[in-house]
This record gives structure tokens, sequence and C-alpha cells, in this order.
């Protein structure tokens, strides 16, 4: 449906609309006599001034009231243009409204079963990650190197059921209703922390372990590259 099958206006598009020959004749007249007034200084003057501007007066009140009357069928059928918008519109927009509600109650239902879902995945994922501090500590404490094995393997095994269980954390999170656009998220997991410093030093942070530096010069070192040791010599005062 093109736009011309709502609404149809007969009679032609354009319209041709001029001055007549007599209006710009007597306006060419009006303004030859208004040239002729350049000043005013004498009663005389004055009584010339006063009948031009009469005289533009007149052809102004009288342009006024032809525009309006010439511009009325044009309004009217505007206004007609207009109701005939309105009673197309009628039903419509009322539905538009109605189906758009619709799919924002379900969209909002979807997101709030995502946020769910999301949620359930992050509290597997931290259970996990529990298990698998459990795990590595307990190899620690191992006795054994075969009792260290296993629980590393164990621990290995965790941290992959940590990564999945992140993996449905993220889709959950970004699940989104059909049909609706999507954008690629992109996420990384640091592997190697020394090779990615290695390759990229401004990708990491590095910062200073306050308890170690004081245990290293409390130890006796005064040598530390990257640091400036010195004495802070203040008074204590015992009552």
């Amino acid at each position: 449906m093109s736009n011309t099958d709502i609404i149809v206006a007969s009679g032609g598009t354009d319209a041709f609309i001029s001055l007549t020959d007599t209006a710009q004749g007597i306006r060419s007249l009006a303004l030859e006599a208004a040239a002729e007034i350049g000043d005013v200084k004498s009663q005389m003057s004055r009584g010339s001034a006063s009948g031009v501007l009469v005289e533009i007066h007149g052809l102004l009140s009288s342009a006024e009231k032809c525009r309006v009357s010439v511009k009325k069928p044009y309004l009217d059928a505007c206004k007609l243009i207009d109701a005939k918008h309105a009673e197309f519109e009628q039903g419509l927009v009322s539905e538009k409204v109605r189906i758009s509600r619709l799919i924002a109650n379900f969209d909002n239902e979807q997101r709030r079963l995502a946020e769910a879902e999301a949620t359930k995945a992050r509290q597997e994922a931290a259970r996990i990650e529990n298990e698998r501090q459990k795990a590595l500590q307990d190899a620690r404490n191992a006795a054994t190197e075969e009792a260290r094995t296993a629980k590393h393997a164990e621990a290995a095994k965790l941290q992959a059921q940590a990564t999945e269980a992140k993996s449905a954390f993220v889709v959950a999170t970004q699940s989104k209703p059909a049909g609706a656009p999507s954008r690629p998220v992109w996420r990384f997991t640091v592997t190697d922390i020394q090779a990615l410093y290695a390759a990229d030093p401004g990708l990491c942070e590095v910062t200073h372990s306050q308890s170690r530096i004081n245990a290293a010069i409390a130890g006796g070192r005064r040598d530390i590259p990257g640091i400036h040791i010195y004495q802070d010599s203040h008074i204590s005062t015992r009552s």
C-alpha cells in the first residue's frame, strides 16, 4: 500500500497561484507614489504623504481580505485531510499500543528468567570454585606425591567445571528474545600471566607487596632496586 492509497485529493496536487495584472498595476502605482514622498516638512507635504499612506493601507487591507478568502478552501481541505487521517488511525493506534505492551511484557519475563538462570549459574560457579580451592589446599597438605597428584587432578577437573559454569552464566546473561538484534561480546581468561607480561606489559598491572618489602628490610636488605630505603627518625614519649 502506497501513501496515496489512504487519502486521495482530487483535482491534482499542483495549484497555480499568481497576482492578477490589475493587482500588479495598482501595486506599482502605489509604490511610485510612495517613492515621491521624500520628506514631510510642510502641511502640503504632510497631506500628500497622508494620502499615499491611506492608499497603501487600503491596498494592504484589501490584499489581506483576498488572502483569507482565497486560502479558505485550501484550509478546509487540509482540515478534511486531517479528519480522514484521524479516521484511518482509529483502532490502529490502540492496537499498536496493546501489541507493543504484550511484546514488552514477554521480553521482561524472558529477561527475568535469564537473570534467574544467571544467578543459578553464578552460584554453581562459586560452589565449584570453593571445591577447587579446597582441593588445592588438600594437595598442599597431602603427605605423599601420589596424593598431591590426585588432588591436583581433581582441582584441574573442577577448574574445567568452573569455566563451564561461568560460560553458562555469560550465556544466561546475554540471552535475548528471538528476533532481537545481537552483537558479539568478547571475554577472556588469563592462562599465563608471565607470557602475557612478556608479550605486552601494558596489559598488566604491577604493584608492590608492602609486607614482603618490610620483611626484607627488617632482614637487613638495603639495596633493593626500584626502592628508596631511608630511616624515619621519630621521638617516642613514654610517661
